[in-house]
């Protein structure tokens, strides 16, 4: 718990430190829009592809064997396309969030649809992920 929290501390820190940095909050959020797709990609799969999927694929591949690949492989597939496919567009955008994009793409009551599904999401993620 102690690694935990010097390492949650050290984050805040680093996050201040560069939010003093930046310009503006493009600057400090979006990287000023500077970064290229496969530079975003990488980012999302190093985001999504932590200690806890890492562990969870051993373990996974240890009871059901080498189909425990897919779990990962189309997690990066999925990043992969998403990189080759969408990174663009999305960068164009302007949108910072997932909601942003969403209503630019589907309209205002599809963004509050997209956070009412996205925070449940992540919380049921995370619950899973620290409780199996």
């Amino acid at each position: 718990m102690l690694f935990f929290c010097l390492s949650a501390a050290l984050l805040l820190a680093l996050g201040l430190f560069e939010a003093r940095r930046a310009r503006d909050a493009s600057a400090f959020f979006v990287n000023a829009r500077r970064s290229g797709p496969w530079q975003v990609g990488f980012s999302l799969i190093g985001a999504a592809v932590g200690g806890s999927a890492t562990v969870g694929v051993a373990g996974l591949a240890w009871q059901a064997g080498a189909p425990a690949f897919w779990w990962m492989g189309s997690l990066a597939l999925g990043f992969a396309l998403m990189a080759l496919l969408l990174a663009r567009s999305v960068s164009r955008s302007g949108a910072w969030t997932m909601p942003e994009l969403v209503e630019q793409w589907l309209g205002r009551p599809a963004r509050l649809l997209a956070a009412c599904l996205i925070v449940p999401g992540w919380v049921l993620d995370v619950s899973y992920h620290a409780f199996h």
